[in-house]
């Protein structure tokens, strides 16, 4: 008995429709975007004219008229330097703070801007300034010392002649060589030496004396009519 002959299926057609894929079940998992992709909210996307970041209305220009207010303006008046802020014993160079202030009034700046340039400029400059006068001091030490004529081994003694002369200036005098640290020139250390070792010689003055009476009763009454 012959079996009987499977028939194949037909071929599908390529120009048949395709049934649509079942919808998979739903598994409970929220829907993500994919990896490298993000979702604008309704209302970004909405305003294409806003682009990306907050859309205008948002906050993002809510300060923008307060931009510039205390940085900009140059006063009328000019600039004050009175009620600054600054250290207790800083003393502000006057002629600095002018060309500031013309610095600023080309730029339109404020009054609150000035101050505070000058507020925090000041004290480092100042620093800068001492900062520069201590290493300037130094150097004039240093060569001061290796000087053959007052330093070296002359040293001690050269010191002993310069304040002999340098102490007999006044106090407010030997500051302000203190403060230049001018007290440490060689030149001016030279100077000082050589005027204390003069001070330091006894100078007899001499000169031909008147001679004395030689009778006492004439010494007694030298200066009366007695004699």
């Amino acid at each position: 008995m012959d079996e009987p002959t499977a028939t194949a299926a037909p071929a599908a057609s390529p120009w048949e429709e395709t049934p649509p894929a079942a919808a998979p079940a739903d598994s409970g998992t929220p829907h993500l975007p994919p990896a490298g992709t993000a979702e604008l909210a309704p209302d970004a996307a909405a305003d294409s004219d806003s682009g990306m970041g907050i859309p205008n209305g948002d906050g993002a220009d809510e300060h923008k008229d307060d931009v510039g207010v205390d940085v900009l303006g140059s006063p009328e008046g000019g600039y004050s330097t009175e009620n600054l802020n600054l250290p207790e014993g800083f003393k502000l160079d006057e002629g600095a703070a002018h060309g500031l202030s013309e610095v600023c009034k080309e730029l339109n700046l404020s009054q609150k801007t000035f101050s505070t340039i000058v507020e925090r400029m000041s004290p480092l400059l100042e620093q800068r300034q001492a900062e520069q006068r201590d290493a300037l001091g130094a150097q004039f030490l240093a060569a001061a010392k290796a000087d053959p004529d007052i330093g070296q081994g002359n040293w001690k003694q050269t010191l002993a002649d310069a304040n002999r002369a340098f102490g007999m200036l006044d106090k407010e005098t030997q500051k302000v060589f203190t403060f230049l640290h001018l007290n440490k020139h060689p030149g001016v250390i030279r100077a000082f030496r050589d005027i204390g070792r003069a001070l330091g010689n006894d100078v007899v003055v001499k000169g031909k004396s008147s001679a004395a009476p030689t009778d006492p009763a004439r010494a007694f009454f030298y200066n009366s009519n007695m004699n």
